[in-house]
């Protein structure tokens, strides 16, 4: 059992304080509020690990078996201070939103750096605004860190970047790229303007299609 392998205590009880905050999580409310977030299984924990994230939490379900790296990983986690929770399979559901999920739940601060902008020269830059289907903004994460863009800004009224549904779409790749979530979107772009040239697509009668003019 994770238990006793972790030295931990076995957790029964989905009162428990610290899976009662854990499963607020799952809504945008107090993932704001804690500036925390969950990830869902062994890639995400792995992604989250390498890339060195703020990892608060680790879940586990007591009865889940892990290869010895996975074992080696979050034991390195729990010394840089994560606490590992073991948990029956009644209180693990009460925190995944998986169909199947793989028995580990990872909780990270957030991973966005709010407004504080720090961008290099060469940097690859793409902004979004008002991009609402979560799936979208999932597939728009994981496709800029596949074309090397490193730095995504996103409107507020965003789907949130932290949902499962982003994340799952994302596959990873949210550890791959910078994220900056504004409210004055547009400042934003005037802000980057002063030394960068700014090319905006939108649709309308107006527009022109892509390949039509030279950029």
């Amino acid at each position: 059992m994770n238990s006793q392998i972790f030295g931990v205590e076995y957790i029964t009880s989905k009162a428990n304080s610290t899976v009662v905050k854990i499963s607020k999580l799952m809504q945008k409310k107090a993932r704001r509020e804690e500036q925390l977030f969950t990830l869902d299984g062994v890639k995400l924990f792995v992604e989250a690990h390498n890339f060195g994230a703020k990892i608060k939490y680790i879940v586990l379900k007591d009865d889940a078996i892990f290869e010895e790296n996975i074992t080696k990983m979050i034991f390195e986690e729990k010394k840089n201070g994560a606490s590992v929770l073991c948990v029956n399979e009644a209180v693990f559901s009460k925190l995944t939103e998986e169909f199947s999920p793989q028995g580990i739940i990872t909780v990270c601060e957030f991973l966005d750096t709010g407004s504080d902008f720090c961008f290099k020269n060469d940097e690859k830059i793409m902004a979004f605004e008002s991009v609402r289907d979560p799936g979208n903004v999932g597939a728009i994460i994981r496709n800029a860190a596949a074309f090397g863009v490193n730095t995504l800004i996103f409107s507020s009224d965003c789907a949130d970047v932290y949902s499962q549904k982003v994340i799952r779409a994302a596959m990873g790749a949210i550890f791959k790229v910078k994220m900056y979530i504004v409210n004055d979107f547009i400042s934003t772009l005037k802000a980057l303007s002063k030394n960068r040239r700014i090319i905006s697509t939108t649709l309308g009668e107006n527009s022109l299609k892509l390949g039509t003019s030279s950029i």
